[in-house]
């Protein structure tokens, strides 16, 4: 079947309209185009990424958050709170095209508009653009007279709503609108949002980053900061719509597949009447031209029929799949035939015969049934003639997945990792781990990587081995090791990840000589890179996350110095609210370990953070918490913390080697914070969203006075630090005869 040239020329004009008003519509009001790296077209996250905001905007939570996988690509997006559905959708089928345009081949990117802000990236849209902001001000300012209320009754309006979006309210907003009236004159009018996938912590803690960076403006009677998981906003005149609610969308079945068609949002605000007028009029003139098409084809595919009919009729030997023949299409639609179009659309689509593996789907071949319905003829208008493959027959899936694309970790063989680490051989091996040894690799296509081999006699068995592959394959963040691949041999059990060029951190900060290179500036950027990724375990992954083993060891350092988490084995999942657990098998490290989690086999965040304290203080002291001496003489570890930062002498703790280049006020505020850390009571530590807050600076007011440590472990000879299991599993143990662990009253 030929269509005419007049029906491909309307089509043509639909095509440029849509070029041309996508093009011409309002910027963003600011970009983030991160400098990770460039993709290019032939690459799988180049096709992940088209794949993924094809039919992004079906993700919709029902309340504006829109949040999506496919590969390597994630993408997040949410809509202004007060914003309704369909406003909502097109801002985001909006903001999908335009980044593209604006970022085009950056793999990380961020776009806000007024009502709504996209970002996508190849990690965890979590660390999309870190400290990246957007402003927007208004050029009135508050007079002197008024300044010093307007500003108090600011940050009393934004305090507000900040606990309501972080602690109240539905959690699938996050969002809080309201107005304080100033003692006799104006009133502030503002809103607060954070993406539903933060932390109540992590929520507050992007908030205050918000709220802290107003105060560049705080003269202005408006002020707007948009960051990469939150946005804030304050105004003297109301600008947010306070009686509007979001409901549920409708199922997918039941939704016409329409994301292709021309949108014309305009995301910001209208500046003048006239803009708004203009808008509406090629909005206006867009529909009536799609309105023209749509009738046109559907006059002249009645007429096609027809004609079929009779040539059917006069001649029996056709074969009715003739009908559904591949059209020839414009070059305007050739380059993205071929494309798998079946997953996309919630309706099925106009498949003619299902022996043939190509599919046809046109102008009005797109119903709004369920996709488990029968292939239908003519229904809602989709204005696209692409020629794709059919998801559902075995071609199309090939096409789609690929044949290696299994969603699975890479499996190794045994002979690819023995080749590569020349049989194990003792010059590859870079440490001993808790479970067994760890070597260095490197595999036939050059990359380097290091393979954690579990030891026959170690506690972690197939259960823990399952466990740290599981994990690791969720987790994406900075500062948590790669996990590259595994390989299961009979009884060999290995792990392959990324390299680590500068080993583990107690081979630096426990050695005599390699101490010295970390000076308090990498010594504070590894303490921030730990505390951001238990910060992410913790709050911020899909999962909650216990470490259970946090220690220098498990800490790895890359050739740039950056601290990445390590060793997941003992790790275990935490569900729903889950805020703690009990087992008769305790793992873990002595000296590292909680109290009520040493005695009790009580575990929990707070345990982490226990952990995290002790190796704060031993980065602080550049000492091993079960080696530690002042005044040559061994002392227990965290007594002696504490005496020393209670008696004001926190000083004499600070390793001797930062004294010159760092500031003993930081390093004081560092103790105080780790000292927090270990306090006897779970409920009495801070979580690690506070300690990140605490380590960056933006504790504004005083630091809180810890309480004395409780019982620890500590160790009073020259002992090697080794992993130990109890309960159901054999323990590891020291090759120093002169180990031991005993508990020390306060």
């Amino acid at each position: 079947m030929k269509l005419p040239i007049w029906v491909l020329f309307l089509f043509s004009i639909l095509i440029i309209s849509d070029h041309h008003l996508t093009t011409a519509q309002n910027d963003f009001w600011g970009t983030y185009c991160g400098d990770s790296g460039n993709y290019t077209d032939n690459s799988d996250y180049k096709r992940n990424l088209d794949d993924l905001l094809y039919s992004f905007t079906e993700t919709n939570n029902g309340f504006g958050f829109y949040n999506s996988t496919s590969g390597d690509a994630n993408a997040a997006a949410l809509c202004r709170g007060d914003v309704d559905q369909e406003t909502c959708r097109r801002c985001v089928d909006d903001a999908t095209r335009r980044l593209r345009q604006v970022c085009p081949n950056q793999i990380e990117a961020a776009g806000w508009y007024d009502g709504c802000f996209l970002k996508y990236s190849n990690r965890s849209t979590d660390d999309i653009g870190i400290g990246f902001s957007v402003y927007g001000f208004n050029r009135n300012n508050v007079s002197d007279s008024g300044f010093e209320q307007w500003n108090q009754t600011v940050a009393s309006l934004l305090g507000r709503l900040r606990r309501e979006a972080g602690g109240g309210g539905d959690d699938r907003r996050k969002y809080a609108s309201g107005n304080l009236t100033v003692a006799g004159s104006s009133t502030v009018y503002g809103t607060v949002q954070c993406t539903p996938d933060l932390t109540a912590a992590a929520c507050d803690d992007c908030l205050a980053e918000a709220t802290a960076e107003i105060r560049r403006f705080e003269r202005s009677l408006g002020v707007r900061v948009y960051k990469t998981s939150c946005v804030l906003r304050y105004e003297d005149h109301v600008f947010f719509n306070s009686t509007w609610f979001p409901t549920a969308p409708p199922p997918s079945g039941n939704i016409a597949c329409f994301r292709r068609f021309p949108t014309f949002f305009a995301a910001e605000e209208t500046k003048t009447s006239k803009s708004s007028n203009i808008g509406i009029i090629v909005g206006a003139i867009a529909a009536a031209v799609v309105v023209i098409v749509a009738i046109i084809f559907l006059i002249f595919r009645r007429r096609q029929k027809r004609r079929q009919k009779g040539i059917a009729a006069s001649n029996p030997r056709t074969s009715t799949t003739n009908t559904h023949s591949r059209m020839d299409v414009s070059p305007a639609v050739s380059g993205i035939q071929g494309q798998p179009l079946m997953r996309r659309c919630p309706g099925p689509i106009y498949a003619g015969p299902r022996a043939q593996p190509q599919f046809l789907i046109g102008l009005g071949y797109v119903t709004a049934q369920s996709m488990t319905g029968p292939t239908q003829g003519p229904g809602p208008l989709l204005p696209e003639f692409l020629v794709g493959f059919d998801e559902s027959s075995p071609e199309g899936s090939k096409h789609e997945r690929g044949d290696d694309d299994t969603g699975e970790m890479n499996s190794f063989s045994l002979s690819t990792i023995q080749v590569a680490t020349n049989n194990f051989s003792i010059e590859n091996k870079l440490g001993e781990g808790g479970f067994g040894p760890v070597y260095k690799g490197k595999l036939q296509d050059g990359k380097v990587i290091a393979v954690k081999r579990l030891s026959r006699n170690s506690g972690q068995g197939l259960v823990e081995f399952k466990t740290e592959v599981q994990l690791i394959i969720k987790l994406q963040h900075k500062n948590l090791v790669r996990l590259l691949g595994y390989c299961v041999k009979g009884s060999e059990r290995l792990l392959i990840y990324e390299f680590m060029a500068n080993n583990s951190l107690d081979t630096f900060l426990f050695d005599a000589n390699k101490c010295k290179e970390l000076d308090w500036a990498k010594r504070a950027n590894i303490v921030s890179g730990i505390a951001k990724g238990l910060r992410y375990l913790h709050e911020d992954s899909r999962l909650k996350i216990i470490h259970r083993d946090m220690k220098a060891s498990n800490i790895l350092l890359d050739d740039e110095m950056n601290s990445k988490i390590s060793d997941f084995g003992t790790a275990r999942i935490f569900g729903g609210n889950q805020m703690e657990a009990n087992t008769n098998r305790i793992v873990g490290t002595y000296g590292y370990m909680a109290p009520e989690y040493a005695m009790e086999g009580i575990f929990s965040t707070k345990s982490d953070v226990y952990s995290f304290g002790v190796l704060l203080l031993e980065i602080i002291s550049g000492q091993r918490n079960n080696r530690f001496s002042y005044q040559n003489q061994p002392q227990n570890f965290l007594a002696t913390a504490y005496r020393l930062w209670k008696e004001k002498k926190g000083e004499e703790l600070i390793d001797g080697r930062l004294i010159e280049n760092s500031s003993v006020a930081e390093a004081l505020r560092w103790i105080n914070i780790a000292l927090l850390c270990v306090q006897e009571d779970p409920q009495d530590r801070p979580t690690m969203s506070t300690v990140v807050f605490m380590l960056e600076g933006q504790w504004s007011a005083n630091l809180p006075t810890p309480s004395e440590p409780p019982l620890s472990f500590a160790r009073f000879a020259a002992v090697s630090e080794h992993t130990t299991t109890s309960g159901d599993a054999t323990a590891s143990t020291s090759t120093d005869p002169t180990s031991s662990a005993t508990l020390l009253a306060r």
